[in-house]
Formats: structure tokens, sequence, C-alpha cells
């Protein structure tokens, strides 16, 4: 976990899946730059039993409030197997 002063990262736990499913399901909040997509809930809940979403090349976490509101998701991958680099990706989740 890294702990910041106004927000936590760590990983997805169980109880978090429900909740970003609900964001990650919401289109009009992608903006320009991530895809296009509604997320399936087997899969995810399948890739969430199998490995917590943390991987060697890919791995998944959520930002935190201190209240553990979910304001967004953060993501590293390795994006090329050549290059020794990891990128960084996140969604800051629009509430409604």
């Amino acid at each position: 976990m890294v702990i910041g002063k106004n927000i936590k990262i760590r990983a997805i736990r169980e109880n978090d899946i429900d909740t970003l499913l609900i964001f990650l399901s919401d289109l009009e909040s992608k903006g320009q730059y991530l895809p296009v997509e509604i997320q399936s809930e087997v899969n995810f809940r399948k890739e969430f039993n199998v490995n917590g979403f943390i991987t060697k090349q890919a791995s998944r976490y959520v930002l935190t409030s201190f209240g553990d509101d979910l304001p967004g998701l953060i993501w590293a991958f390795t994006s090329v197997s050549y290059f020794d680099a990891v990128e960084i990706g996140y969604q800051i989740f629009e509430k409604k």
C-alpha cells in the first residue's frame, strides 16, 4: 500500500468489485483516451479470483480516500516485452 497525504493506493479487495464494475461500465465517464468498452462481470470476477489483478505483466490497484471511497483506479503494465519499462495509467471516477 502507498499512503499519501489525501489518498491511498492499495490492492483491490473483493468488496471493491461491485463498485468498480459500476464505474467501469459507465461509458460516458471514460473520456477520450480510455477504450470505450463494457467490462464483463464474469471475466472481471474470474480474473480477481485467479490473481487479484496482480501479475508480472500487468497490475491494477484502487485509489482510495481515507474514508475508503473509491475515487479511481490505477494500473501498471509492461507495454513492450523487450523494454525494461512499465507504463502507468489511471482513471478518476466521476461521481453521479
